[in-house]
């Protein structure tokens, strides 16, 4: 396998990150109740719904905290990439006009 192919497999791994809790938050029940039909009827398995509830609160803390994770990490990433954009490495950010003064600028003793 060449570069390429894991280029695009990471590529899909990182979309399927910021897929998979957005849809999961969009589609989730605002109904514990709801939720355990839904459940039930996918693979049938009856809850209650006590059980319904904690597990939709899980979900939701779960699904929150992966898009929070993965919006620091972009922010991070984009603030790394521009700070090395700005100053790459072994070439100094400081203006030449600093560096320089001319006659008129130069205080009279």
């Amino acid at each position: 396998m060449n570069a390429c192919c894991h280029q695009s497999g990471a590529k899909s791994l990182s979309v399927a990150g910021w897929i998979v809790p957005a849809v999961l938050l969009a589609l989730m029940p605002k109904c514990p109740a709801c939720l355990a039909a839904y459940i039930a009827a996918g693979t049938g398995l009856g809850l209650s719904l006590s059980t319904a509830a904690h597990l939709q609160t899980s979900l939701l803390i779960l699904c929150a905290s992966s898009l929070s994770y993965l919006v620091v990490k972009l922010l991070l990433t984009f603030i790394f990439k521009a700070k090395n954009e700005k100053h790459p490495r072994g070439v100094s950010h400081i203006p030449a006009s600093i560096g320089t003064v001319s006659a008129r600028e130069r205080p009279s003793r």
